[in-house]
């Protein structure tokens, strides 16, 4: 049996640990998700195709500085992605 190769990458990432970098987010029901874009405004976020919700304590804020996360990628059953925390590895980038 063949299978797409999208669902490869899926059941290849499924449950595994992670180091994702991008940008700490918050919709408008407090939930944190990370983004390869800063300071997208809270009404905007479910528009956003590449985000990825946090679940857990990452301990990281909202913000311009760029972070990298460290974590096991979770497909949800709706087809959203679920990042579920281990370890935050801290700002990468910039550092003021």
């Amino acid at each position: 049996m063949i299978l797409p190769l999208f669902l490869l990458l899926v059941f290849t990432l499924h449950a595994e640990v992670v180091e994702k970098r991008g940008f700490v987010i918050k919709d408008e029901h407090g939930v944190f998700y990370l983004s390869p874009m800063p300071n997208v405004k809270s009404c905007c976020v479910k528009k956003l195709p590449e985000k990825i919700e946090l679940v857990g304590d990452f301990n990281v804020s909202c913000g311009f500085s760029a972070v990298t996360l460290k974590g096991t990628y979770v497909p949800d059953s709706d087809g959203g992605k679920l990042f579920r925390d281990e370890e935050a590895l801290g700002d990468t980038f910039p550092q003021e």
